[in-house]
């Protein structure tokens, strides 16, 4: 029985570990956008690079191309509040979208995870 449980963490250990070190999802949604705003589209991952274009506040099925910056796994789970807003301002997230022909990177604090069937058919 012990041998069993002890599988069971390992796996569960390994899963996090995989979870941790990927991208995101697949597609992502724009979130926390007024309605009368939209998501810029940047050359680079940084607020002062080029803007190529922008995204409105509702929508859906952007392909996620790669991610950088933001917290790893190990700083999600053992850091402070206050320790991860610092964090969070001196490494914000980054994605890489596409979004009618723009390929460009967007602050992934105005991202989620989409939640539409649409982007799979």
């Amino acid at each position: 029985m012990l041998k069993q449980v002890l599988l069971v963490i390992s796996l569960f250990c390994c899963v996090l570990n995989v979870w941790a070190e990927a991208d995101g999802p697949d597609f992502w949604e724009v979130h926390s956008v007024a309605a009368n705003d939209r998501l810029n589209i940047r050359q680079q991952p940084s607020w002062q690079s080029n803007k190529l274009g922008s995204i409105p506040p509702n929508e859906q099925c952007l392909p996620n191309i790669e991610c950088t910056g933001g917290m790893t796994f190990q700083e999600a789970t053992t850091l402070s509040e206050s320790e991860k807003d610092a964090l969070r301002k001196q490494r914000p997230r980054w994605c890489k979208i596409r979004y009618q022909g723009i390929t460009g990177w967007v602050a992934a604090k105005y991202l989620r995870e989409s939640s539409s069937d649409q982007c799979y058919e």
